[in-house]
């Protein structure tokens, strides 16, 4: 404010206000740190209302501009979180970073330099290359963190700064796992968040179908399946339970009425019930004459076979 015209005081006032229209503190921290790591670099917390004041100061930027840039972001970055971003080709993308919960946040800096961009024609294929890659490396390669913060916060500064889509996808498929390095991670990872398990068979159920007729259901209705359940009935224990109860082998999408009534029971009291569902993978599972740590990573093996052309990044 003291830097600013009097008589842009208004102007200023108006944009805070909508800069700080979030649900609390932390999602207002949060935007104006992945704004600026999108526009200028990796910031701390802690240092960076300093680092901004110190940016504008020495790079003697308008205040009002930088304002305004910031309270326009602030609109697209509400939609980005609260799932109301509708944009043709790349809400049902923004539908998917959310299903990461917290920890797909490092992506949002990249995600609002691909949004704000105005070559329409490349945000589609470029937000699908992002969550692509993050699924590979973090999802399921579950890798550093710090390491694809680093490279995506760079890509999302160098396409504010150049526009130059062809680079920022070279740098986002440079960092990821390789087809058999992924392929290998997927026939044996193990999923313990309930909303990544979901994201995830949805992909595998779409893969099966010809066309995308059909989709699955909101959680509230489609709830995920433990074939082999987490709380056994006595002496149905597997050996190394932990190794198996999350293995993404074992699980399915179940309609909520009849995951509440199979819930915990073997397999073979399950199995008429997993029959009745419309979800190809629950019907393949049901399909099987028995439900068995071998089963589990035969058909994870072959789920890891379809993840390959599913969260593809164009390369061997």
């Amino acid at each position: 404010m003291r830097r600013a015209k009097a008589d842009s005081y208004g102007s200023l006032i108006d944009s805070w206000s909508k800069i700080l229209d979030f649900e609390n503190e932390t999602q207002i921290s949060n935007f104006i740190r992945h704004y600026w790591i999108s526009n200028h670099g990796d910031v701390k917390t802690q240092s960076l209302y300093r680092e901004i004041k110190n940016e504008i100061a020495n790079s003697d930027i308008d205040s009002v501009t930088f304002t305004d840039g910031l309270a326009d972001s602030s609109d697209l970055y509400r939609e980005i979180i609260s799932g109301s971003y509708s944009e043709a080709g790349c809400g049902d993308l923004i539908d998917d970073f959310r299903e990461f919960g917290a920890s797909g946040n490092l992506m949002l800096p990249a995600i609002m330099a691909i949004l704000e961009s105005d070559e329409d024609e490349k945000k589609e294929p470029s937000l699908r290359l992002l969550i692509n890659l993050y699924v590979r490396y973090s999802i399921i390669g579950q890798r550093e963190n710090s390491k694809l913060e680093n490279v995506l916060y760079l890509a999302a500064r160098e396409l504010r700064a150049s526009g130059d889509f062809d680079a920022f996808s070279k740098s986002i498929r440079d960092a990821a796992p390789a087809d058999d390095h992924f392929k290998a991670a997927f026939a044996t990872a193990i999923i313990s968040k309930s909303r990544v398990q979901r994201y995830l068979l949805k992909k595998l159920e779409g893969a099966r179908r010809a066309t995308e007729e059909l989709e699955v259901s909101t959680p509230t209705k489609v709830h995920v399946e433990h074939i082999y359940p987490q709380t056994p009935e006595d002496g149905k224990r597997w050996t190394d339970h932990h190794r198996w109860v999350d293995r993404i082998g074992n699980l399915t999408l179940l309609c909520k009425r009849l995951n509440t009534k199979i819930k915990n029971a073997e397999f073979s009291k399950k199995k008429p019930d997993l029959a009745k569902s419309e979800i190809m993978l629950t019907q393949d599972a049901a399909s099987e004459a028995d439900w068995t740590p071998d089963i589990v990573a035969n058909r994870q093996a072959k789920f890891s076979e379809a993840a390959v052309t599913i969260w593809s990044m164009g390369h061997s």
